[in-house]
């Protein structure tokens, strides 16, 4: 996982972004970004400030931060995809996989952005009174903070 600078997501500078893949086909993503992305899922679902939306609630409510890819975080993953599709229309991928971002736009097609950048949106959300020190996040494991920390490392002046 890296901090990365976008420069046309409106509302966030920066996200939390992955080095590999996650989701299927990917049983050995690395631990820290499967990690983040089922965190992503946890912290939403908490409900603060607001619940996720009823199309995923069953399946975030699910998931733990692991760091393993397993069916309740590829269940995630699909109901979120399938989600985002049905709010935003077909441009919008439901391959199981949350890529890495790999535009400074944070966008794939025109309007649309990688899962992970709209799942650090979603997190933003959820830990604004926090953001981006999630590994202050009582639902952020010890490794996951560890690497939060890491990504943050040049940029942290507390």
């Amino acid at each position: 996982m890296q901090l990365a600078v976008v420069t046309g997501f409106r509302g966030m500078l920066f996200y939390f972004n992955l080095t590999t893949p996650v989701g299927r086909g990917y049983p050995n993503a690395r631990t820290d970004d499967v990690s983040f992305v089922q965190f992503c899922f946890v912290v939403a679902s908490a409900g603060r400030p607001i619940p996720p939306p009823p199309d995923v609630q069953k399946e975030w409510a699910q998931v733990s931060v692991t760091g393993r890819t397993d069916d309740a975080t590829l269940a995630a993953i699909n109901a979120w995809q399938g989600y985002r599709r049905r709010q935003f229309g077909t441009q919008v991928e439901t391959d199981g996989i949350v890529s890495v971002a790999r535009t400074a736009s944070g966008l794939y097609a025109p309007e649309t952005s990688y899962d992970i950048v709209h799942l650090n949106f979603v997190v933003l959300m959820a830990t604004a009174s926090i953001w981006p020190r999630l590994d202050k996040d009582s639902h952020c494991s010890a490794d996951l903070g560890a690497t939060v920390r890491q990504a943050l490392s040049s940029h942290l002046t507390t």
